[in-house]
């Protein structure tokens, strides 16, 4: 039973009447929903058949899969009084939101709970349900192009509640499906696809990118918590994977902000498995005393306990025999064993503070605490470049307009002038999730500033800081090699 109470406190419901919290989808990229619309509209279309089609549509344009299921379920179930949900997810018609009315000019709303990923749920959730409802007090139709008097489009508004079951808000910058008010448009415009895409992947190259080596690198969405991190891999060797040595391979990313003890294995019932862990810095260069290579010796499986300093690391998941191909399944447990930061740091002359951190993936947050010149606080990150490099450096924060410059160190630590380089043109990128489409919702967007540049052997630092004095919160620094 505690445990019980221990998972409820950790459920959040999102909807018009709760928390919205940013960050949330669906860590298995697919949903299966109990659609029930009875009868026919005024033209003669099967209003399933239409919602069907809306869901074909998601499916068939980004890397997120809506099943359909033609039977009832009860949207309200477990949700009056302010509950949560049954784990079930349904689209239907209904007079109220569980027992609370519908605004004036609300046409449909989404409710979506599930587990937060962590206590304070201040980095989303992990949705389990996403339930439906379309406000029968309007007048519903099926038509294309612009509207129609007084009848609204079922399919744009059936699309528009897809796209925040699965994990999109309002758009207020571009046109979109996802605008707060229904418009003209009745098809997925490429802002939407983009949104999901920026969620759950690309479609054929989900969250992939291409390695200084020519082998692309999958980057899943890792379960993580204050205290530990988590993946569940399914996978498969297919022919047109990357060859290592003759054997096919895929290498998977994931970064321990923290030291850790971790546990990692992967099983087969097709082959005999063979399993890499590499620490990589951040121009993709491995760091041998962190390379581990395991066969298996007659086991059912393959399994590494190891303690890990904090930074980023591949998997490689391949098998003994050349050219084998099946299937596979890879668990990774990490607990963390320090729960500050692990990072070399120290102070310069002009009284700023340095983190050593070779990390191609940097968490960090701006506070009050940083180094400030002229009111505008600033992190600093070391990092060293062992060869030639061409490297992509993004900074992104969803709290401030980013400003990213960068510089190598002559031989005395001083800033070299001469390569200096500073960007402060941020561009912004919806991610969002709301509920209904007749009332607004404000937009939370991502600002992002990139550094393209190729980067000679030496020491480099990387300042992080803010267009405007006094703007404070979390932000991402990505680093890629070319």
């Amino acid at each position: 039973m505690k445990l019980l109470m221990t998972l409820f406190a950790l459920l959040l419901i999102n909807s018009s009447y709760g928390f919205q919290a940013s960050g949330n989808y669906w860590s298995t990229s697919k949903t299966a929903i109990y659609v029930n619309f009875d009868g026919y509209t005024p033209s003669g279309e099967v209003w399933n058949e239409r919602f069907s089609r809306a869901m074909d549509s998601w499916s068939q344009a980004t890397s997120f899969e809506f099943i359909s299921v033609d039977s009832y379920q009860d949207p309200c179930n477990k949700r009056s009084g302010g509950g949560y949900g049954d784990s079930i997810s349904s689209a239907t018609f209904g007079d109220d939101i569980c027992g609370n009315a519908f605004g004036a000019n609300v046409l449909a709303v989404t409710l979506t709970s599930g587990f937060c990923f962590d206590a304070s749920c201040t980095s989303g959730f992990d949705i389990n349900d996403a339930d439906i409802i379309f406000n029968t007090a309007k007048q519903w139709d099926i038509y294309e192009g612009s509207r129609k008097g007084d009848a609204i489009d079922f399919g744009r508004s059936a699309l528009h509640e897809l796209g925040h079951a699965l994990g999109l808000n309002h758009e207020a910058a571009a046109r979109s499906i996802m605008a707060a008010n229904i418009q003209d448009i009745d098809s997925l415009l490429q802002d939407d696809i983009d949104g999901a895409n920026y969620i759950y992947g690309a479609p054929d190259d989900a969250s992939q990118y291409q390695s200084i080596y020519g082998i692309k690198i999958n980057t899943p969405k890792a379960i993580s918590t204050s205290k530990s991190l988590s993946l569940d891999l399914v996978g498969e060797l297919a022919i047109d994977d990357s060859l290592v040595d003759g054997r096919f391979i895929d290498i998977f990313e994931f970064t321990l902000d923290h030291d850790s003890q971790i546990e990692l294995s992967i099983d087969s019932s097709d082959f005999k498995e063979v399993l890499y862990l590499v620490k990589i810095d951040s121009t993709q260069q491995a760091i041998a005393e962190h390379t581990f290579f395991m066969e298996n010796t007659g086991q059912a499986f393959v399994r590494l306990e190891q303690s890990l300093p904090a930074g980023t690391y591949w998997i490689g998941a391949s098998s003994e025999q050349g050219y084998t191909v099946g299937d596979y399944h890879i668990n990774l447990q990490a607990d963390y064993a320090l729960f500050d930061k692990p990072y070399q740091n120290y102070q310069t002359d002009f009284g700023a503070t340095v983190q050593v951190n070779p990390n191609p993936n940097i968490h960090g947050d701006l506070s009050l605490r940083d180094y400030s010149e002229e009111g505008v606080r600033m992190d600093i990150y070391e990092f060293t470049v062992s060869v030639r490099s061409h490297l992509t450096i993004a900074m992104s924060s969803a709290a401030f307009d980013t400003h990213l410059s960068l510089a190598k160190l002559n031989q005395y630590g001083e800033i070299d002038l001469d390569s200096f380089i500073s960007h402060d043109e941020s561009h912004s990128v919806s991610h969002n999730h709301s509920e209904g489409e007749g009332e607004g919702e404000g937009e939370h967007s991502f600002n992002i500033t990139t550094i393209e540049s190729i980067l000679q052997p030496g020491t480099y630092w990387i300042m992080a800081s803010e267009e405007d004095a006094n703007a404070f919160g979390a932000y991402d620094i990505n680093i890629r090699a070319r």
